[in-house]
């Protein structure tokens, strides 16, 4: 015992009576009124049961997004995560359905793309070529960096940029921000100590007040760990403070060949998660560089319920344009092409031909008005590229260049495409 019978007798009330007073020791404390607790601002409201009205849950996109809050979009290597980023974003600015899902909010986006930045503008095209984006400009915007997320000021450094494009989107479009998005966050972050809860929440924080701020959905780009079933790289808590998780998974072989690809909804707050939508890359021809060889890219294509086969698709069609290239490469296949596997060892044997030997039999069978043997040739030049640019995006014939070779082939049976000497 740490007291004696002289200590319990000094202290000022019997243990068996009611006490009148406090102890001496303790601060008498100042009287509370009520009108003074009215009089001070509240952080945030009360809510009382019954009193209050349950609001619809505000989307981006329906069941998938939401409206203001954040959001990773995470994947393995090779899943296809910027295409992905880039679909969403033309979904955003047209209105059109995203992976099969309902946009309830358009708007502009705004990237800042801490990898790969120099690849955007041809990646826009391509959305442009297959005609998920109009041909004029649009509301999307990059920044080729972005402030180091952990990085003292970072908040008011990503405010600043996404004030002045908001300016600009409502001056030149009509249209606010809807969507933000990081590429990568790791890049950006600038972690100490990728696998730290602490870094990972403080990175996530930093999102959500830049959603909150801006009002509008701030979506980071990530990577997989090595294994697939962990999700996310890196410290847990990332996925744990996002409001949505959207997993792109599939199997890859070492090659880097992907197949069996499909977004999964791997967390959703307010919404059903589980759900996997599968997808394909559809490789799109943007022209010819200065060389005369052709510029590509890819697109996503959903296999959802809405979306056409590909016989049924306006893209299966030979024209009368594209004619004298389908009887060049119907010409020179049996006698000049070879069975490779322009994909890898995992990929299709498909009969490919040389580009240049196709180049010949072309300029024999193409006619052109000109005056002279040089207009001619370049005419005919102009031809085979429109033709093949044509041909590539309707998915009638594969390109791809193979051990310094540009090599062509034809991608239907019932094109006439083969693998054997026979056609």
């Amino acid at each position: 015992m740490s007291g004696t019978e002289e200590d319990d007798d000094d202290v000022p009330w019997d243990d068996d009576e009611p006490m009148d007073e406090a102890p001496p020791w303790v601060d008498e404390a100042p009287p509370i009124e009520l009108d003074d607790i009215a009089d001070k601002p509240q952080r945030s409201p009360i809510f009382w049961d019954g009193k209050t009205t349950m609001p619809d849950t505000p989307w981006l996109v329906k069941r998938l997004l939401p409206e203001v809050g954040t959001a990773l979009l995470s994947g393995q290597w090779g899943m296809l995560k910027t295409f992905t980023l880039l679909d969403l974003a033309a979904s955003l600015i047209t209105g059109n359905p995203f992976a099969g899902y309902r946009v309830v909010r358009k708007g502009g986006v705004l990237v800042f793309a801490a990898e790969g930045a120099y690849e955007l503008p041809k990646r826009i095209k391509g959305l442009k070529s297959c005609g998920k984006l109009p041909d004029e400009p649009q509301p999307i915007c990059w920044q080729d960096s972005c402030p180091p997320l952990l990085s003292k000021g970072a908040i008011d450094e990503l405010m600043h940029v996404a004030m002045q494009v908001q300016q600009q989107m409502q001056k030149d479009y009509g249209v606010q921000l809807a969507l933000i998005a990081i590429d990568t966050v790791a890049s950006a972050a600038n972690f100490k100590d990728e696998n730290s809860s602490a870094e990972g929440q403080a990175m996530m924080n930093v999102l959500a007040e830049l959603a909150r701020r801006m009002k509008c959905c701030v979506i980071g780009v990530d990577h997989f760990g090595k294994a697939v079933e962990t999700g996310t790289r890196g410290a847990s808590s990332k996925e744990a403070a996002a409001d949505a998780v959207l997993a792109l998974i599939g199997d890859r072989v070492v090659t880097g060949k992907v197949s069996n690809c499909r977004m999964a909804v791997r967390k959703l707050r307010g919404g059903p998660t589980g759900a996997e939508i599968r997808y394909t890359a559809r490789e799109l021809d943007l022209g010819t560089d200065r060389d005369g060889d052709p510029v590509t890219t890819m697109t996503i294509e959903w296999q959802t319920d809405a979306t056409p086969k590909a016989d049924e698709s306006k893209f299966k069609r030979w024209s009368k344009a594209l004619q004298p290239l389908r009887k060049a490469l119907l010409a020179v296949l049996p006698e000049h092409g070879s069975v490779v596997r322009p994909y890898g060892a995992e990929g299709p044997e498909v009969r490919a031909v040389d580009k240049e030997v196709l180049r010949r039999e072309f300029y024999s069978i193409a006619i052109v008005d000109s005056d002279t043997k040089e207009q001619e040739a370049e005419a005919k030049k102009k031809a085979l590229n429109r033709a093949l640019s044509g041909a590539s995006s309707g998915e009638l014939v594969g390109i791809r260049e193979v051990n310094g070779l540009t090599l062509v082939w034809l991608t239907a049976p019932e094109d006439g495409a083969s693998t054997t000497g026979e056609n």
